[in-house]
């Protein structure tokens, strides 16, 4: 039984996606095996008398470094579509994604590419009829593909990985994470997250529960303390030691903050309000047996 295996569709976003992760701290040519678009485009402006990548200039300095303007040339294109394809990372009411698109396409617009049609040969001898723009130096060829792949809805697919911190051509507009394995890192740290949060969310709630229990029960000895005051007020046996409590060893000052206590409660005012008019150090006495 014969299998036959479909080639893979070439990508169009492939050759930014490796160019915007290249790394450019050395000659990265050598680790381009598996992108040979990427390793042609560069093999092209690495050859001696060739033109500087960033301005077309003939170079004339032999001290000339393209891994250096390379890299100025990536670092454009990063800050020109990382707001882009961190939609993703970016909320929509922090930067609105029109602007972020309108940005790109103003840049565009003032490099003022000449658009131009020419034949395209087949392999079967068809000829196609394709555009192309009239470019004055590398830098322009890689922001005039851009605008081929804006033209062509490609661009949209690019996205920032948070996790790695690599680009890539998402398969559709859900993709977040390029790899499985950032997306496993990515849910295992929302997961620890949500852990931390519920349990300091259980925590919180377990302090309400319990000074809510304890604000009651001081009321509630407020309460009685304050019927068994009235009905004993000239008993300082009965009621003495939370008298004195209260008017911190002063009996008479003890019970003028119950005189005070009592008017309130005359005027409508409830135990509650009573309680709560109390300075914090009085309610505290009502804590202990």
């Amino acid at each position: 039984m014969s299998v036959t295996t479909e080639k893979r569709r070439e990508d169009p976003l492939e050759l930014y996606v490796d160019f915007l992760n290249a790394d450019f701290s050395t000659d990265p040519r050598p680790k381009l095996k598996k992108k040979q678009k990427l390793k042609t485009f560069l093999d092209q402006f690495t050859r001696p008398n060739r033109f500087k990548l960033s301005t077309g200039e003939p170079i004339i300095d032999p001290s000339y470094n393209w891994l250096e303007e390379a890299q100025n040339i990536q670092q454009e294109i990063r800050g020109d579509l990382f707001a882009i394809a961190a939609c993703k990372e970016i909320p929509e009411k922090v930067f609105p994604m029109f602007e972020r698109w309108d940005i790109l396409v103003d840049k565009l617009n003032d490099m003022d590419f000449k658009r131009h049609w020419g034949p395209k040969f087949g392999n079967n001898g068809k000829v196609t009829y394709i555009g192309f723009s009239i470019v004055r130096n590398p830098r322009e060829i890689w922001y005039a593909g851009l605008a081929e792949l804006l033209e062509k809805r490609e661009l949209k697919r690019l996205r920032f990985c948070s996790i790695c911190h690599k680009y890539f051509a998402a398969r559709d507009e859900r993709q977040r994470f390029y790899p499985k394995s950032c997306k496993i890192k990515y849910d295992n740290k929302d997961a620890k997250f949500r852990v931390q949060r519920c349990r300091a969310k259980k925590k919180v709630t377990k302090v309400e529960v319990e000074e809510k229990r304890k604000r009651e029960e001081q009321v509630r000895k407020f309460s009685e303390f304050m019927l068994l005051a009235k009905s004993h007020h000239q008993d300082i046996e009965r009621v003495g030691q939370r008298i004195l409590k209260l008017g911190q060893g002063d009996g008479t000052k003890g019970w003028k903050l119950i005189k005070q206590c009592e008017d309130k409660l005359k005027s409508g005012m409830s135990q509650q309000q009573v309680f709560d008019d109390l300075p914090q150090a009085d309610k505290d006495r009502f804590s202990d047996n």
